[in-house]
């Protein structure tokens, strides 16, 4: 399996006691490169964090800033060529970097589980999903007769608000509507009480009010199981309903992280000056919408200094050259931005996204 070094092997009993006492997760210094046809990608460098039981972690960014590599490394499902190539990744006490396929799929399911973007086509279009939700149990749990598999789908079902389980199970995904075909992704996910959710953007493509509904119920089963989540998404309004931490994520670095609070109201990075700065906001309906000009660096090619040099406005000389080192602020915010080193020339009162004029 892409990422996962196979020399480490252990039986399931053993796995699951170390399981029992260990933290969640722990990520240190991991990086993701992926070989493709055009070069080695760089997809995740260097990023650390970690997560407690029963606590959220949003993971923000945009598209192609590593969010989902980084989540995909964790579980063992990077793509072909894809490998972690440093730091270590401590899923409920066993280190998945060194582990064995056949423990990783032990562990996925009922330590972790993730919920994918597109439930349409993650979902098997020719199988019912009471089956789909049913699978889960026949690979991870021989020991359940059908009479108890088919008990906790009807359970499952009822715990994502899918009413009528009886006619449900006997449905296709495409007589599912898009919320509906998440809930069932979640009831999946969540079949085998796992300690670790990861959720791939899981309200993209749903409507307004969908996307409330998703969001309270994902925080209605954490306060039911006590799972821990870690949420993938460039909306900030998801982070705001949901998160407990935020990890910014751009260039495959992670470039600040802290509490919601922390990077809504008190943010350091110019970069997510920028991200907040892009979220419409209703009192000024006639100002034009704020976007980030430039695009995200090539990581076939990452620049040597700040991933954010190129497009940031208040960009000094080093900015460019050297990675800049993370700054501590209290309280477990931090963020890796040269501006706040003693040695800067550009005052923080100076943050912007905006180029500089040549």
């Amino acid at each position: 399996m892409a990422g996962i070094r196979a020399d480490v092997e252990a039986s399931p009993g053993t796995v699951f006691k170390d399981v029992i006492n260990a933290p969640v997760l722990s990520v240190k210094d991991m990086s993701v490169s992926i070989k493709t046809d055009n070069g080695i990608v760089r997809a995740v460098r260097g990023v650390s964090f970690s997560l407690s039981q029963g606590k959220t972690l949003a993971i923000v960014g945009e598209s192609g800033s590593g969010k989902t590599m980084t989540c995909k490394g964790i579980i063992g499902l990077l793509p072909p060529g894809g490998v972690i190539d440093n730091g270590t990744v401590t899923l409920c006490g066993l280190d998945v970097t060194r582990a064995h396929e056949k423990t990783m799929r032990q562990v996925r399911g009922f330590n972790v589980s993730m919920i994918f973007q597109d439930p349409l086509t993650s979902l098997n279009p020719t199988t019912p999903i009471g089956r789909q939700i049913e699978e889960m149990m026949v690979l991870h749990r021989p020991d359940m007769n059908e009479s108890a598999r088919k008990a906790r789908v009807f359970e499952m079902l009822d715990l994502v608000g899918i009413s009528n389980p009886a006619e449900r199970i006997r449905q296709y995904p495409h007589q599912f509507s898009g919320g509906m075909r998440q809930r069932v992704m979640i009831a999946i996910a969540l079949t085998l009480s796992p300690k670790l959710l990861i959720a791939d953007e899981p309200t993209t493509a749903l409507d307004v009010t969908i996307q409330a509904q998703i969001l309270e119920l994902m925080n209605d089963i954490q306060r039911k199981t006590n799972t821990a989540i870690v949420i993938i998404t460039h909306n900030l309004g998801v982070v705001a309903s949901v998160a407990d931490h935020v990890a910014v994520m751009y260039g495959g670095r992670i470039i600040e992280e802290g509490g919601v609070e922390n990077i809504f109201y008190s943010r350091k990075h110019p970069y997510t000056q920028g991200l907040l700065d892009s979220v419409p906001k209703i009192n000024r309906a006639k100002e034009r919408l704020f976007s980030i000009p430039g695009s995200p660096p090539d990581l076939v090619n990452p620049p040597e200094g700040c991933p954010f040099a190129a497009r940031c406005g208040s960009r000094m000389r080093v900015c460019g050259s050297y990675v800049p080192p993370i700054m501590e602020f209290g309280g477990g915010h931090s963020a890796a931005c040269w501006l706040y080193d003693k040695r800067a020339t550009a005052p923080p009162s100076a943050v912007s996204a905006t180029p500089m004029l040549s």
